[in-house]
């Protein structure tokens, strides 16, 4: 098995749902930029305990600050996951899939985004793979639910500076360093 350790590419599907009107770009991250089929991996802890995985969106092209209701289908016949948020970067839910699955069972969950301010809409898919409790399983999700919440805690151009690296760095009394441009002022 080749390693994966791309994971900054996105993949869109814009699908227009209801009488609600087609637009809204939804975007899930592939787990492989160049291959944007390849199933994200979950795997079981035990025979009863699903690993806990991470299941990342955003709809970029909503204003901030629109709400937007959000919906995810899991694929596996469990219950879904509906919550609305006004954070268009962060669309993200967790899941644990079947435990009994076998090694290769596959799932798509489908995120369904209406922004209820602008009367849009669209939708997305994201793969998921059972595998093995193995070590390349275990660390795959591990890059999964770590490069995401680098993406939840980064800091945008629109938003405030007050991530928490800049949290820890005003606790600690450190300060930041001005570019070398601004300090001959």
């Amino acid at each position: 098995m080749g390693k994966r350790l791309s994971f900054i590419g996105l993949v869109m599907l814009i699908v227009p749902t209801g009488s609600w009107a087609a637009g809204l770009t939804v975007l899930t991250v592939p787990w492989d930029p160049a291959h944007p089929l390849t199933p994200h991996t979950t795997y079981p802890i035990s025979s009863t305990t699903e690993a806990t995985i991470v299941l990342g969106a955003t709809a970029p092209s909503a204003a901030p600050g629109d709400s937007l209701s959000v919906t995810w289908v899991f694929g596996d016949g469990s219950t879904n996951a509906t919550f609305t948020t006004t954070n268009q970067y962060d669309l993200s839910t967790t899941h644990q899939y079947p435990a009994s699955a076998a090694p290769g069972t596959a799932w798509t969950a489908v995120i369904t985004v209406q922004d209820t301010t602008a009367g849009t809409s669209g939708t997305a898919n994201y793969y998921v793979s059972q595998e093995a409790n193995i070590l390349s399983s275990r660390v795959n999700v591990a890059i999964d639910t770590g490069l995401w919440y680098m993406h939840q805690t980064m800091w945008r151009a629109n938003a405030p500076a007050n991530g928490p690296c800049l949290q820890y760095c005003r606790r600690a009394g450190l300060r930041l360093l001005r570019h070398r441009r601004d300090r001959r002022q």
